[in-house]
């Protein structure tokens, strides 16, 4: 699943695609830092503590930490969601995304199930999943030193 999932990405955005985080923990931050490391463009973060957000954006040059999670929703082509599963729907519920985003949720104890009611198909967001047993895959493709997953 997840080589699937970077193959759209790198298939349809490219290095200057902006890339925005709703959720600033460790798994967040370090795929962040190890995309911008890559030369990606991690452009906008968002979480539920203003400061997480701006500790995040400290780790990235010309990352801005945001207040507002439609503010990082909106100047973002491609999304990740880095929060705990059981804050998922009441983070995203109220967001509105466009057509051709491409959002990433990064848990694999929630199904897919939760983003039919919340996003697809009434605003037809691509949407793709990246179940956390298969981090060790991502970290090998980013090249990450480490991930460090709680839970």
């Amino acid at each position: 699943m997840v080589f699937l999932v970077w193959e759209i990405f790198l298939e349809t955005f490219g290095k200057n695609s902006s890339i925005g985080f709703i959720g600033a923990g460790n798994v967040g931050t370090s795929l962040a830092v190890a995309l911008h490391n890559k030369g990606y463009n991690v452009a906008s973060v968002a979480s539920r503590t203003f400061e997480s957000a701006l500790n995040f954006s400290c780790e990235i040059q010309d990352c801005n930490p945001e207040r507002n999670i439609q503010k990082t929703v909106n100047v973002s082509e491609v999304v990740f969601v880095t929060t705990p599963d059981d804050a998922i729907v009441p983070t995203l519920k109220d967001l509105q995304f466009e057509k051709g985003q491409l959002v990433i949720h990064c848990s694999g104890v929630s199904s897919l199930d939760i983003f039919d009611r919340l996003i697809y198909p009434k605003k037809s967001t691509e949407l793709a999943f990246i179940p956390s047993r298969h981090f060790h895959l991502l970290k090998e493709m980013l090249g990450i030193s480490r991930i460090l997953h709680l839970g």
